[in-house]
């Protein structure tokens, strides 16, 4: 299962807006989060992770893992990164091809927009953050 939502920031990108996402079979997996929305609040999740740290991915991370009680991952590489980024300490570090919790969702390397960029893989679907972003960074 995979559902995309949009969400409004204040950063310059494309459009004014960038995706989050939510996936995972079983638990569920809420991918760059970078502002609340009233519809991702509506949403019940387990774990938090983002495809990279930069600002307009990272910015509800805090938010919603204190506010679903949700497991916060980040990139074993990357750990003070991400905390720094996000404003909260990974509960659970993750490496490429590791599954996060019990989602059915594993991790994909993806360096180049950022050097902890990663994409999330479930079956035939997968979220890639920044990983094709023609209009620089």
């Amino acid at each position: 299962m995979l559902s995309r939502y949009a969400v409004p920031v204040e950063q310059s990108v494309p459009g004014g807006a960038t995706n989050a996402y939510v996936l995972g079979d079983g638990e569920r997996l809420l991918v760059d989060p970078a502002a609340r929305t009233p519809t991702l609040d509506e949403t019940a999740v387990d774990h938090v992770a983002v495809t990279h740290t930069h600002p307009d991915h990272v910015g509800a991370v805090a938010d919603y893992a204190a506010a679903a009680d949700a497991t916060v991952w980040a990139h074993a590489s990357f750990p003070e990164r991400f905390a720094d980024a996000a404003g909260v300490e990974p509960d659970r570090l993750f490496r490429p091809g590791d599954a996060i919790g019990d989602t059915g969702v594993s991790v994909l390397a993806t360096p180049g927009h950022a050097p902890d960029h990663v994409a999330f893989v479930a079956g035939d679907e997968a979220v890639t953050g920044d990983l094709a972003f023609a209009d620089g960074s």
